[in-house]
């Protein structure tokens, strides 16, 4: 990656030669070919099975590295493995894995980088399981935790999601080709999902976590400690998706089901007691404190936080829930061993207070709330976001409004590229959930989410496929796309390549560099828009 040095006027004045060439983006502003190259980044992370990533040897195949930086400043090493990252980005490369078995990149198989991550989970990460803390960062050379990081319990959660998500492939669409078949998933997968889970589930225990400790962990961005929206969330999907997989007819372990899903109801009861019906959103975190960081910024980001749009994202319940799914067909009926009456609870709690849904209009205001903090006349606006707005794309979104961690300690955020790439991925899965739905409601709560989608909507129940209604669907894809040219133009011109942040006054690349969740975000973000277009 080019180091950019701003006080170079010669290349600032090249920079911007090459930005006023670009063009401003009426449709996706990658070519479906530089999608591929963007997994092939991704994959360049991902430790292969002799041991080797960006041209060195001796580490654990399987594991994951963050960003090939060692010395990131501000944020430590990020050549290291976490488990959140690694679990995310995982996910990602299944449902590349579920789209073509036989996709490969930098000369491996996908089932190759599934099967040697499974291997680091079962052999070294999982072992680190403990009975009240998970860690979350791994050293790659020797599999050991970090001892002095923080814990972080939506880790496993999202670790079990992710292979969840892969057994369930390997039950229905086995590939003994690829040696991803039942017996993997009932001998390999499952036992690592089971420990996972009852981690998971037992965080509600009071024998667990007795007093008011339930449910309390370090935030997303591991900068405070209390109960977080995302973890939550993300809890909650993991226990419902494991709790079909255990009553499921191939595994068949129904006790289990029943545990998961009678613990889910907490995260739930969680999740829902986020929405601040005075602020009009969810807020990022209930009875916490800050981590012993710098307190007046942590307290800003418990509030209004990206992290709560990302984490309705990553689960996408209302998908999850889909009566035609594998989730509510194996959960919604009694069998042996196992009674429903708490699954069909929950489903009536989301159906009677579907906030937490990605089409609900309580996150459709969330999301208004923290793209406009960051958009001009907000109350943290980018200088970025306004040049721009002069190309027609953007804008560019952070974690949260007044976040002061940057690279260079200049006590003021920047723009994320998996924030910004998350705002897009969430525009395009929303037009593709309201185009299912059939109808499309405009009301005072979310009036003004689609006001900044398009500027003469009126309150009003829209058909989907009526003029108005598609013409609603097409700004939401629009408004997506816009944020993906912001990021296109900010990359690395040539290489594509992504870094964390993206300096918010000049728009130069900054923080760790090649950073894998960058590079699945934008292919979260390609597959949601593609999925949008069928």
């Amino acid at each position: 990656m080019k180091d950019l040095k701003l006080g170079s006027r010669r290349l600032a004045v090249m920079l911007l030669v090459v930005f006023l060439a670009l063009p401003v983006f009426a449709e996706w502003p990658y070519k479906s070919h530089k999608i591929d190259t963007i997994v092939s980044l991704l994959c360049r992370n991902l430790i292969k099975s002799n041991g080797s990533v960006w041209e060195r040897s001796g580490f654990i195949p399987g594991a994951v590295i963050a960003s090939n930086s060692e010395h990131s400043t501000g944020g430590g090493s990020y050549f290291a493995h976490w488990v959140r990252d690694g679990a995310l980005v995982m996910n990602t490369l299944v449902n590349l894995y579920k789209s073509n078995h036989n996709a490969m990149y930098l000369g491996y198989p996908v089932s190759e980088y599934l099967r040697n991550y499974v291997y680091f989970v079962r052999v070294y990460s999982l072992k680190s399981l403990g009975d009240h803390l998970t860690p979350a960062k791994f050293y790659i050379e020797s599999g050991e935790a970090y001892k002095n990081w923080s814990h972080q319990d939506d880790g496993p959660a999202l670790r079990s999601s992710a292979l969840t998500n892969l057994a369930f492939e390997c039950l229905y669409n086995p590939d003994s080709d690829q040696g991803l078949d039942e017996e993997y998933a009932r001998e390999t997968l499952y036992p690592i999902i089971k420990s996972d889970l009852e981690y998971t589930a037992h965080q509600f225990s009071e024998a667990f976590n007795p007093g008011n400790s339930k449910g309390k962990t370090t935030n997303l961005w591991e900068e405070s400690y209390g109960c977080t929206f995302f973890t939550e969330i993300s809890q909650l999907k993991a226990l419902l998706a494991g709790a079909a997989l255990s009553n499921d007819e191939h595994i068949d372990d129904p006790g289990a089901a029943q545990f998961y899903v009678e613990m889910a109801n907490y995260p739930l009861e969680l999740a829902q007691a986020h929405w601040q019906d005075n602020y009009y959103y969810y807020n990022q975190e209930i009875t916490g404190y800050t981590a012993g960081l710098q307190d007046e910024w942590n307290q800003r980001g418990m509030m209004l936080n990206i992290s709560v749009m990302l984490g309705a994202l990553y689960a996408d319940l209302r998908k999850a829930l889909d009566g035609s799914g594998r989730i509510y067909r194996n959960l919604y009926r009694d069998k042996p061993g196992y009674e429903a009456s708490a699954f069909r609870f929950i489903v009536e709690s989301l159906n009677n207070d579907p906030g937490l849904f990605v089409n609900s209009e309580k996150m459709q205001r969330t999301v208004y709330e923290i793209v406009r903090c960051f958009s001009t006349g907000g109350c943290d606006p980018y200088g970025i976001n306004i040049e721009d707005s002069r190309f027609g794309v953007g804008p560019l979104v952070g974690r949260y409004p007044h976040d002061a961690y940057s690279p260079y300690n200049s006590g003021q955020g920047n723009p994320w590229f998996l924030t910004s790439l998350g705002v897009a991925e969430y525009y395009f899965t929303l037009a593709d959930r309201l185009k299912e739905m059939g109808d499309i409601h405009v009301t005072r709560l979310n009036l003004p989410f689609f006001k900044m989608i398009k500027e003469d909507i009126i309150p009003g129940t829209y058909d989907a496929e009526s003029h108005s209604g598609m013409e609603l669907l097409e700004a939401l894809r629009a408004r997506g796309e816009m944020i993906v040219g912001a990021v296109r133009r900010h990359c690395e011109q040539d290489t594509l390549e992504m870094s964390e942040q993206i300096n918010r006054n000049t728009g130069f690349m900054e923080g760790a560099s090649n950073l894998t969740w960058s590079y699945s975000s934008l292919v979260r973000a390609w597959l949601a828009y593609d999925s949008m277009r069928d």
